[in-house]
């Protein structure tokens, strides 16, 4: 199977979402790949552009919606935050 990148993202960290087109064999049909999928082969297949679109922003936009708890701890050891917030806005009255 031979595939073309659309578009991708890497929605909160999680892993890439990919927007694929078939070519060769496969020409004409569009396929998703999401993060969760762990084995390279796991993709979804749709008939129509459109309804791979759609696919693609619903998982998107629950993607980006899902709190991706390792990439934040990462990030506060790095930077000597909590949640994102250095200790003088921890403490701050707003």
């Amino acid at each position: 199977m031979t595939l073309t990148v659309i578009e991708k993202c890497y929605p909160n960290a999680h892993g890439w979402l990919k927007l694929l087109r078939g070519k060769g064999d496969d020409e004409g049909f569009w396929f998703v790949r999401e993060p969760d999928a762990l084995d390279r082969d796991d993709y979804t297949e749709h008939d129509t552009e459109t309804s791979a679109r759609q696919h693609y922003e619903d998982a998107k936009r629950d993607w980006m919606d899902t709190p991706n708890w390792e990439a934040q701890a990462r990030y506060d050891e790095e930077h000597g935050t909590d949640n994102g917030y250095a200790p003088w806005q921890r403490d701050r009255d707003y």
